[in-house]
């Protein structure tokens, strides 16, 4: 966890730096350019440039080494948890609210649709889609809902 912390972190810092960095080299570059009598727009470009491929190599080695901390960090947690069949409590929780939130957000679009359904319509139990039963074969031993392609109530 603190691991993961420290790279979200560090990661905005670099960001920031970097963005910091260019622009800081575009404006030297322009400014010797101006002195030397070079159009500044050459300075410009040239600070840039060059100032770019400075944070890409210098940051981009940074960002490498702190994703291979972030790699560190989640193997350590992974052997910890490598004798035991438990899952790493970070994980079961985040996997917990996930399904909450996908139940949660299911069970609201069934209600929606159920309150918009018209006379002719039905509502899929699994997934809450509609459907009209007259689109369906009536000879058919079984209906299948288009969306989620499961079993469906026949009338």
């Amino acid at each position: 966890m603190l691991g993961t912390i420290v790279v979200r972190f560090m990661s905005i810092v670099l960001n920031i730096a970097g963005i910091l960095l260019v622009i800081g080299g575009t404006i030297l570059g322009a400014t010797l350019a101006s002195s030397s009598r070079v159009n500044p727009i050459f300075g410009i470009i040239g600070g840039f440039v060059i100032s770019f491929l400075f944070v890409v190599v210098a940051f981009g080695t940074a960002f490498l080494i702190l994703e291979i901390n972030n790699n560190l960090v989640r193997i350590a947690r992974l052997l910890k948890n490598a004798g035991t069949d438990q899952p790493d409590d970070e994980d079961e929780h985040l996997t917990r609210q996930a399904e909450a939130r996908n139940k949660a957000m299911l069970e609201a679009k069934k209600q929606a649709v159920k309150e918009s359904l018209r006379p002719d319509e039905r509502m899929c139990n699994n997934c809450g889609a509609k459907y009209k039963p007259g689109d369906y074969n009536k000879d058919a031993p079984s209906w299948t809902c288009s969306t989620c392609k499961q079993q469906i109530p026949k009338e």
